[in-house]
């Protein structure tokens, strides 16, 4: 069975002080042996608030996924970004990006991807820290895998950290 590809799009805003949990995931049966996936996420995350944002993928090997994730953090926001590939796949490329443009506004990324094979995966993820006091977090576990993507200092004060457990298996 073959699929041509099915975007999806949301765009999810944080009001000042709030604090949201979102879990999603996306999947599509074994059978399927060749598809492209496109999905793109915005996040607005307003004065005090956080946001959980959890992606749990399963797909088949022959699909083609390109996530697609840009966040904007105002004054002491949070964005902490959970993403889990479960299963191989033909292609990963995703490159999220977080402007933290509010002083002391966080962003984190943590990321899980099972792959083998001839998967080709394109990970990393980016943080702009514009805001005095802003920082970022990189953790990633992977298998199989090329890196890219630092955070990028912008203003005083800020802090950046990177932790990447690499394994790579042939």
């Amino acid at each position: 069975m073959t699929l041509l590809g099915f975007p999806c799009y949301k765009v999810t805003i944080a009001e000042e002080d709030s604090e949201l949990h979102i879990i999603t995931g996306c999947s599509v049966s074994h059978a399927v042996n060749s598809a492209l996936h496109l999905g793109v996420s915005k996040f607005y995350v307003k004065k005090g608030a956080k946001i959980t944002f959890t992606m749990i993928h399963n797909w088949s090997r022959g699909m083609e996924v390109r996530p697609r994730s840009a966040v904007m953090i105002e004054d002491d926001g949070a964005f902490i970004s959970n993403y889990i590939l479960m299963t191989p796949v033909k292609s990963l490329q995703m490159y999220p990006t977080a402007y933290c443009v509010g002083r002391n506004a966080r962003a984190t990324f943590q990321t899980i991807i099972y792959a083998h094979g001839d998967t080709v995966i394109d990970s990393g993820s980016r943080a702009v820290l514009r805001g005095e006091g802003s920082r970022s977090e990189t953790i990633r576990g992977f298998l199989n895998v090329d890196i890219t993507g630092l955070p990028d200092a912008l203003a005083r004060e800020t802090k950046k950290m990177f932790d990447m457990s690499l394994e790579k298996v042939r």
